[in-house]
């Protein structure tokens, strides 16, 4: 579902009979030089429907519910108008069509009782409506005769719970990947491997189960037949297609690795973009017979080398194809939970990085996300182990490069900016600089206002010491003896950054070489295009 808050990028919707793809952008939807669809003040809602061929598009005027009902490649479309009076539906959270389709089932957040509500329409009248004891910040799904409730857990991915009409819960999942009908698919994750289980939710049934040695990146469903997953293989990102009636695989293919962003599900096809450093951006489908289809590239790059090493901890590097490195730029992700895969990331800032002959190192250190159960716990309860490693892949790094220690620079964000900075206290060399976005400087003042599903999981990754010494900007500041930048935001939505204040005034007291940079009106990330190209704009500047 695409509502009318989601319109900063391209998200790309379906393909044309003749392979073009079909955008929406900029409140509208496009197709090359070509305006499909104008959406206005009166627009509620978009919708890929996952059981039927079809797109819907929600507009309210006044009392009147316009359905717009267009076929996959937006050639055929028919409208469908519903009295909704005394309804005031304002954001709309799902949408699910009967298989006789002439009754929609919509689950909007109720602004007035601030909760989700079920209304029930038929033909052009409201057949009936059902307030829903639940919370309108997260996802809330309907299939007619249960309910979905979807929230992102702590680290990566999401979890869900199953209710029925009378709000009782029927089955919980702590990795929730997809659902269709009465499918819903999960991952039960072990040490050395991942197992996918497809259920029946009307009777619990479980239809399939699969093991993969793999990591799932993504998952979905396609018509309650299908099932599409990408796993991560390090140099490649692998496709299965499962066909759920046959019970297993019937085909397989290998993607160069890349970023993959799923766009749109719908009955056929699931829409991709695909990003890399080399590939630039790329615009595609993978269907239910396995066919991925890419568009034109964007952006594509001749004069860059990618290399992909999987010790000890997946390690990306990006370098001049045509000259000899004069820098070495280390760059640390957030999470700690999460992966960074071949990307254009920070607005495409290391394509102009390499252009000053800097090699990028994307450090997956250990803990982070997509790689198997045993690796990421290589971390919990151990960090300054995971410093020590990354100080080690530096070093070699910096050997097989023949970089000097002032041309090597580190950039973090959030916990990875955490990270740059600890290792930075424990080079001891005088490297050129840190670059820490966005920092996590008191780990300890940070359990105190995140959740207690949250401190739970941080208590089991992190030792009393680091959570209280370790990870606290006063027991390392002292010890980085190279110059330090900082970029905050000050509408920092996750993070108290007044730790990160009191760091660099202590630094300024101390005439240790600290410099912050305050974004104004920006979140723990940048969320609109404006923001991330003046985020750009100064780390391009410092390196």
């Amino acid at each position: 579902m695409f509502n009318n808050s989601r319109f900063s990028n391209p998200i790309l919707l379906a393909f044309s009979d003749e392979n073009k793809p079909i955008f929406l952008s900029e409140n509208k939807i496009i197709c090359g030089n070509d305006i499909i669809e104008k959406l206005d003040n009166y627009f509620l809602g978009f919708f890929s429907l996952k059981t039927k061929p079809k797109f819907l598009i929600l507009s309210l005027i006044r009392d009147t519910l316009v359905v717009k009902e267009y076929s996959l490649n937006f050639s055929n479309f028919k409208v469908r108008k519903i009295n909704i009076e005394d309804i005031d539906i304002r954001i709309v959270q799902d949408l699910y069509m009967d298989i006789d389709e002439n009754v929609l089932y919509i689950v909007y957040q109720d602004i007035n009782n601030n909760c989700n509500t079920l209304v029930i329409l038929k033909d052009n009248y409201t057949l009936c409506t059902n307030t829903l004891c639940l919370s309108y910040d997260i996802e809330t799904f309907f299939n007619s005769s249960f309910f979905l409730i979807s929230n992102d857990r702590p680290g990566f991915g999401k979890a869900a719970k199953v209710i029925d009409i009378n709000f009782n819960v029927l089955f919980e999942y702590d990795r929730f990947l997809s659902y269709c009908s009465n499918y819903l698919l999960f991952l039960i994750e072990y040490n050395e491997y991942e197992l996918i289980v497809l259920k029946n939710m009307i009777n619990n049934k479980t239809i399939l189960s699969k093991r993969y040695n793999e990591p799932i990146i993504n998952a979905k469903l396609l018509e309650s037949e299908y099932i599409v997953l990408l796993l991560n293989k390090g140099k490649e990102i692998m496709v299965d297609i499962i066909s759920i009636k046959m019970g297993g695989t019937i085909k397989v293919r290998e993607l160069h690795n890349c970023n993959i962003e799923i766009h749109s599900v719908n009955s056929n096809y699931i829409t991709i973009k695909g990003t890399s450093m080399k590939e630039g951006i790329k615009w595609g489908y993978i269907d239910k017979n396995g066919t991925v289809f890419f568009s034109h590239n964007k952006n594509k790059r001749e004069k860059i080398n990618t290399d992909y090493f999987s010790k000890p901890y997946p390690i990306t590097v990006h370098k001049p194809l045509e000259s000899k490195p004069q820098k070495l730029l280390f760059s640390l992700h957030g999470g700690p939970e999460s992966f960074e895969f071949d990307d254009l990331r920070y607005y495409d800032l290391y394509s102009e990085a390499i252009k000053k002959e800097t090699a990028i190192v994307v450090l997956n250190y250990y803990g982070s996300a997509y790689q198997n159960y045993s690796s990421r716990k290589k971390a919990w309860k151990n960090w300054i182990n995971v410093i020590k490693i990354t100080i080690d892949v530096i070093k070699e790094f910096q050997t097989v490069f023949h970089i000097k220690d002032s041309n090597i620079i580190l950039i973090g964000g959030s916990f990875g900016a955490t990270l740059a900075l600890l290792i930075a206290a424990n080079l001891n060399i005088k490297i050129n600089k840190v670059i820490a976005i966005a920092p996590l400087m008191n780990l300890n003042h940070h359990l105190k206002k995140v959740s207690s599903e949250e401190s739970e999981w941080f208590n089991e990754r992190f030792s009393v010491e680091e959570i209280k010494t370790v990870f606290d900007w006063k027991n390392f500041i002292n010890d980085i003896k190279t110059e330090v930048y900082i970029i905050q935001g000050d509408n920092d939505s996750v993070l108290n950054y007044r730790d990160t204040l009191e760091a660099v005034k202590y630094a300024n007291e101390k005439h240790l070489p600290w410099t912050l940079f305050i974004e104004v009106d920006v979140d723990h990330v940048p969320l609109t295009d404006e923001q991330r190209k003046n985020r750009f704009i100064l780390i391009n500047n410092l390196i």
